[in-house]
């Protein structure tokens, strides 16, 4: 059976699974219009659900009361998808490289394999992600960024001198991060460590 049963020819889904060892909640906020609208499936195979969705800002969320591992798909143009907030749920095959619309990324379950480039995601204020994650490309031009939380084996680079909006910023892996600290005084929390070569102090 399959996942979803309308496609836009051009626009890839997105498609990632999360599991849970306990209940676990999912939400994820998508921005569509009256023309072209979404469909969202998760199922594992013996159970589907879907919503057909229409509105401008749509909440879609779902809580799982037992163990459970389920694969999401959201068909249609993947930039839609504004806020995904996935708890401590571990999430697989997530490449968040296409989802420009993106604003809040959640994601804590230590599992995760959370991959893609950053750069693009220029809308992005909220990033909190743990697990073996790889992603990539640069911060640098990343401006609205308020929280900035990535563990794994990420190799994200760029300066950091321009993001002053950050409040939080805490990376670790192989990352190459450069540029003055000095600029960013609303810093409550910094930690770094990989090959990075920031200057200046807070």
């Amino acid at each position: 059976m399959p996942l979803f049963s309308r496609r836009y020819p051009g626009r890839p889904p997105v498609a990632f699974t999360f599991s849970h060892a306990t209940n676990g909640a999912f939400s994820m906020t998508l921005r569509t219009d009256s023309a072209r609208a979404l469909w969202v499936s998760w199922g594992d195979g013996s159970a589907l659900e879907k919503w057909n969705v229409t509105a401008s800002d749509t909440v879609v969320s779902h809580t799982y009361p037992s163990a459970a591992s389920k694969v999401v798909i959201v068909s249609g143009a993947p930039r839609w998808i504004t806020k995904l907030d996935l708890g401590a749920m571990v999430v697989f095959g997530l490449d968040v490289s296409g989802l420009m619309g993106l604003t809040y990324l959640q994601a804590t379950g230590i599992g995760n394999t959370i991959t893609g480039s950053v750069a693009a995601l220029t809308s992005l204020t909220y990033l909190y992600v743990l697990g073996n994650n790889t992603l990539s490309g640069s911060v640098a031009g990343l401006t609205s960024l308020i929280t900035l939380t990535v563990f794994g084996i990420n190799t994200l680079s760029g300066s950091v001198a321009g993001l002053t909006g950050l409040t939080f910023l805490a990376v670790f892996g192989n990352n190459t991060l450069s540029g003055s600290v000095t600029a960013l005084t609303g810093l409550t929390n910094l930690e770094v460590l990989g090959s990075n070569t920031l200057s200046g102090s807070v």
